[in-house]
C-alpha cells in the first residue's frame, strides 16, 4: 500500500498514537512511494498477482476470494515420534521377585553372595 506521489512515514508512540514522522540525518522528511512497475514485475515474475489497494474500493475482499481459492499443498512433512518408556511395568515386579527370593530360599544366588563378600 502507498502512494504514487510519496507520503511521510508516521512514527507511533506505545499507546499507537501517532507522534511525528520519519525523518533523515538533515531533518528531512523521508517520502515512500509506491512503484508499481517494480511490483507488478515481482508479482508476473513469481507467478502471483499484484493489487493496487485504493481507498475507494476493499481489494482484501479479493484477496482473500484468490486465496480460498487455491489448493492446499503440502510442502513438506515432518514425523515426530515420542517413544513412552514402559520398562518400569516389568522392572519393578522383577526387583519385587528378586527381593523376595533373597528372603525365601535358603540357597541364595551367587550373585549375592558375592556382594555380601565384598561389604
Amino acid at each position: 500500500m502507498g502512494s504514487p506521489t510519496g507520503s511521510p512515514i508516521p512514527i507511533y508512540d506505545n499507546k499507537g498514537n501517532q507522534i511525528d514522522f520519519k525523518k533523515d540525518e538533515n531533518g528531512n522528511l523521508i517520502l515512500t512511494k509506491l512503484d508499481e512497475l517494480t511490483l507488478q514485475n515481482i508479482a508476473s515474475k513469481s507467478n502471483g498477482k499484484y493489487y493496487f489497494a485504493s481507498g475507494s474500493r476493499n481489494e482484501l475482499d479479493d484477496i482473500y476470494k484468490d486465496l480460498s481459492k487455491l489448493q492446499e499443498t503440502e510442502f513438506g512433512t515432518r514425523t515426530i515420534t515420542d517413544y513412552d518408556d514402559k520398562y518400569y511395568y516389568f522392572l519393578i515386579p522383577a526387583l519385587f521377585v528378586l527381593i523376595l527370593e533373597f528372603f525365601i530360599t535358603d540357597n541364595r544366588s551367587n550373585f549375592f553372595d558375592r556382594i555380601l563378600k565384598r561389604t
